[in-house]
């Protein structure tokens, strides 16, 4: 019989689980918050202290190394898909597509 977690699942949370964090780029004063569970992401927000604003992501999609999320902002009416991959355990690839077109890279918050 196949073992209820197998070394795969064990895996697949491994992965989930290095996205969990706060992270930052160089380029804006907003943190991206990433909470994950064993196996699947959570919850995505976005705030900054600077402009006093707060920004939740909706998940639409994840697998084992990627997840995609979209994202609206009020204060410039931008609406924004925003792909997440892993370059390294310090270091996150967003790739962005609608109102802003871009790559950013993302580092882990001490």
């Amino acid at each position: 019989s196949t073992p209820l977690y197998s070394s795969a699942a064990s895996d697949v949370y491994k992965r989930q689980k290095q996205f969990e964090g706060e992270w930052v780029t160089n380029t804006s004063s907003y943190v991206t918050t990433i909470i994950a569970s064993d196996y699947a992401i959570l919850q995505v927000f976005d705030f900054s202290f600077k402009y006093d604003n707060f920004i939740k992501e909706s998940i639409l999609y994840q697998d084992d190394y990627t997840f995609t999320t979209e994202c609206y902002n009020p204060r410039n009416g931008y609406k924004v898909i925003i792909k997440y991959k892993l370059k390294n355990e310090d270091t996150i690839i967003c790739e962005f597509s609608g109102d802003f077109h871009g790559v950013i890279e993302l580092t882990k918050k001490e």
